[in-house]
Order: structure tokens, then C-alpha cells, then sequence
């Protein structure tokens, strides 16, 4: 069980979380939903360590922790398949990756010959490829066809490791199953 307790925490001095408490589940798939600006983001960068509570703590993270950020991050200087061999290990597990996300074709191309919906799989594969104790997916879907989201979402879903997800949309979190927390804030708070 991943815990974080009485976590206070400010971005730009504007409090995000004073006092927050939440337990999340050491396996399978957890939906985050609530309005913009609500802290969601947030959560995801204090459990990758990318930023640390002013006060309370956060226990039960596994040591190496993915997160796939809202922007997609690419190294615009690599094909599809070379931003994704950067964590896969090999170019052939990179090329099963993209596969998976339905790109098989794309693996040549660099990340500004791809369009937005396509660099956002790339992103995904990039994700999914890394070796760690629990993946944390920042709106994995956005700009994507609602097929392709249909299509995809199970391997979300069966891959093993406990995922944290943050959505906007209650039908993509129906598509990955698992348990929907749904937040208001800031600061955030459980609805």
C-alpha cells in the first residue's frame, strides 16, 4: 500500500495540499479525476520524487518509479523507435512497443514528422517499456482517436504493475477498470 500522510505542499505559494491524507492500492489500476488546477499533476510529481512534501510523508513507493508526463518529452533528435530503446533495453523490444500502440511503420520516423495523437503513443510505449515498481500516466490518451483509446487501454490495464492514472474523462477510466477517486481543490481534496 502506498500512503502519503498529512502531506502539506505550496507551488508558488499557493497551497495544493495542507494536511492531505490517501492510501492507494499496491496493484492495479488507480483513475485520479477532478477540474484543472486541482493538484492532480502534482500528486503524480511528489510520488515520482520530483518534488517533496513540506511536511507528512509518503511511504510504500517501490524503488524505481515511470511517470509519462503531460507533455510528451521526446528527444526530437530520435526516431520513434530510438526514444522508445532508450529505456526498452533493445530496438526489437522497442519495436514490439510501438507495435502495441499501433505503429508499426512509424518506427523511422522523428517526433516532428508525427502527429499529436502519434507522438502521444510513442510517449505511452516509452512508458510502458520502462522496468519499474509502479507507473504513474499523466492523461496517457489525450489527443487520441476514441478506437485507438479503446484499443490500448488493455494493455494499460494488464500490465502488471500497479498504474496511477490521471484523467479527465470518467469513460477512459471505465476502459482501464480499477478503482476512480474522484478530487476538488485546491487545496485537493477527496470529492
Amino acid at each position: 500500500m502506498i500512503k502519503l500522510d498529512n502531506i502539506s505542499y505550496a507551488y508558488e505559494d499557493k497551497a495544493v495540499f495542507r494536511d492531505f491524507s490517501l492510501s492507494l492500492p499496491s496493484s492495479g489500476i488507480t483513475c485520479i479525476s477532478g477540474p484543472s488546477g486541482c493538484g492532480k499533476t502534482s500528486l503524480l510529481r511528489l510520488l515520482a520524487g520530483l518534488a517533496r512534501p513540506e511536511s507528512g510523508e509518503i511511504t510504500g513507493l517501490p524503488e524505481k518509479v515511470g511517470i509519462m508526463f503531460q507533455e510528451d518529452r521526446l528527444l526530437p533528435w530520435n526516431t520513434a523507435l530510438k526514444n522508445v530503446a532508450h529505456v526498452a533495453g533493445s530496438l526489437e523490444e522497442a519495436k514490439v512497443w510501438l507495435e502495441r500502440m499501433k505503429l508499426s511503420g512509424e518506427e523511422d520516423a522523428y517526433p516532428r514528422e508525427l502527429s499529436g495523437g502519434m507522438r502521444r503513443r510513442v510517449s505511452l510505449a516509452r512508458a510502458l517499456a520502462f522496468k519499474c515498481g509502479l507507473l504513474l500516466l499523466d492523461e496517457p490518451f489525450k489527443g487520441m482517436d476514441p478506437s485507438l483509446i479503446r484499443e490500448i487501454a488493455p494493455i494499460i490495464s494488464n500490465h502488471g504493475i500497479p498504474v496511477i492514472v490521471v484523467t479527465h474523462s470518467e469513460g477512459e477510466a471505465a476502459l482501464l477498470g480499477g478503482r476512480l477517486l474522484k478530487f476538488t481543490g485546491p487545496p485537493m481534496k477527496a470529492i
